[in-house]
């Protein structure tokens, strides 16, 4: 996510009624998006921007898209940039530590992508599905003799730490401290103009922590490869090409954000969406041996309430989107993926969860285009196991707390807790 630096100037309105069916563009969006009732739900909100402006001008180089196609060309158009310092709105920017894939454009992009993709082959997913299986097994039986649980702590953050944990061949008795500088480093994707000082400075010591572990690791795999992905990453060479220790450390320090945190806020909003609405609890747990009825299911959840609620595009050129938005060279388009999987242009009745509809529309979760997520696929294997398998086993399960608090990360969207009652 790019988006202006703590420095940069912006309106400093008050936000807008959380309710207001017609916020003006002169609305400090950054402020209304983080309202407490808009935090806990922010369709509405996305609905009245949408509705009432499609794209919204700040009047400072930066623009909210809420339409589903204008979402969906930002994504695909090779026009715009992942790399924020092409915007001089972000101010000065250094070379980055530690190269994130999701930040490089190509060709760098294209070729870091081909040295890690064979991670992600279908049948290395379908292995780490089997992996995820056990795992949510494993967290079940020790969930049947209790009677409440919080489903976060017990199964959502676990299970996807274990499974990225094991592909990166870090120690098991590592992974309580490698859970800690993941929540930091999930804060690091957010934008500038919410992060202090002091949070800057701890996911700083995060990033640190976690490249020191990682650097004695791949020493290691270097002396002494074995069957993990970091050891993979090491080898990895095509046409002559090696990876770095820099871009090692960002691949890996993004599939740590990418490939446990996302996941999290995939299973803790899907269990979400479905206590809320029994007869979707009940249609998923009877659906949950039929693989395209658990696809469905998952897409659906993920369309519903996305873990990733936006992303960030730089313009390198001046170019049109859709019928009434230009963006200058250097201006930022925000991309509001949780605005456009709600968009009735696209998806009938968009604020109806039906995981039992085949929606006509792509949602835009994993997004689109060359940055579409390397990891989607186990992302979908781990939520399908752990939703099926939850469902199936409590199916009298219950909320104890209705709304639970949402995590203080704002560009992924997920809770800190979700209690329920077992049985």
């Amino acid at each position: 996510m790019s988006t202006p630096e703590s420095g940069s100037e912006r309106p400093t309105a008050p936000p807008p009624d959380a309710q207001s069916d017609a916020p003006s563009a002169a609305d400090d969006v950054f402020s209304a998006l983080v309202e407490p009732s808009v935090r806990l739900d922010p369709y509405p909100r996305y609905a009245a921007y949408r509705d009432s402006h499609g794209v919204l001008d700040t009047g400072f180089g930066v623009k909210f898209f809420f339409r589903h196609a204008d979402c969906l060309t930002l994504l695909r158009d090779r026009r715009v940039s992942v790399d924020e310092r092409n915007s001089p709105l972000t101010g000065e920017i250094n070379e980055p530590q530690y190269p994130a894939l999701i930040k490089i454009d190509p060709p760098d992009h294209e070729r870091l992508r081909r040295l890690v993709q064979a991670a992600f082959t279908p049948r290395r997913v379908e292995g780490l599905r089997r992996r995820a299986e056990e795992l949510v097994a494993t967290a079940i039986d020790r969930l049947r003799d209790l009677a409440t649980a919080d489903l976060i702590a017990e199964v959502a953050y676990p299970v996807p730490l274990t499974i990225i944990g094991e592909m990166l061949g870090i120690d098991p008795d590592d992974y309580p401290m490698i859970q800690e500088w993941s929540t930091w480093l999930a804060r690091s994707i957010d934008p500038g103009v919410f992060r202090s000082a002091e949070l800057n400075t701890a996911i700083e010591q995060a990033e640190s922590a976690f490249a020191d572990h990682l650097r004695a690791l791949i020493a290691r795999r270097r002396r002494r490869p074995g069957d993990d992905l970091l050891s993979q990453m090491v080898g990895a060479e095509m046409d002559g090409d090696r990876l770095t220790e820099r871009e090692l450390l960002g691949l890996a320090l993004l599939l740590l954000v990418a490939g446990h945190e996302t996941t999290v806020n995939l299973i803790g909003n899907g269990m979400l969406a479905l206590l809320r609405h029994p007869a979707e609890f009940a249609a998923a747990a009877d659906g949950a041996h039929h693989p395209d009825g658990r696809r469905r299911m998952i897409d659906e959840l993920l369309r519903y309430d996305s873990p990733v609620q936006m992303t960030s595009r730089v313009a390198l050129e001046r170019l049109e989107v859709g019928a009434d938005a230009t963006l200058e060279r250097g201006e930022i388009a925000v991309v509001m993926l949780g605005a456009a999987n709600h968009d009735p242009a696209v998806f009938d009745s968009p604020d109806r969860l039906d995981t039992r509809a085949i929606r006509t529309g792509p949602h835009l979760s994993f997004g689109q285009g060359i940055h579409h997520c390397l990891g989607a696929a186990l992302a979908r294997a781990e939520g399908e196991a752990a939703i099926a398998a939850l469902t199936r086993a409590f199916p009298r399960m219950s909320l104890i707390d209705p709304e639970p608090a949402v995590r203080e990360a704002f560009i992924l969207r997920g809770r800190e807790h979700l209690r329920v009652s077992l049985h």
